[in-house]
């Protein structure tokens, strides 16, 4: 959703708000959220 995102396979649907809700919980907690 934005460039601070770690790679692409996180935004899942292409969609920006929703990449976002995505980037803000990769910040918070990347292992737990993606491992």
């Amino acid at each position: 959703a934005d460039s601070r995102k770690p790679d692409d396979r996180y935004d899942m649907s292409g969609n920006d708000a929703l990449g976002d809700v995505k980037l803000a919980t990769y910040e918070d907690n990347p292992w737990e959220t993606f491992k």
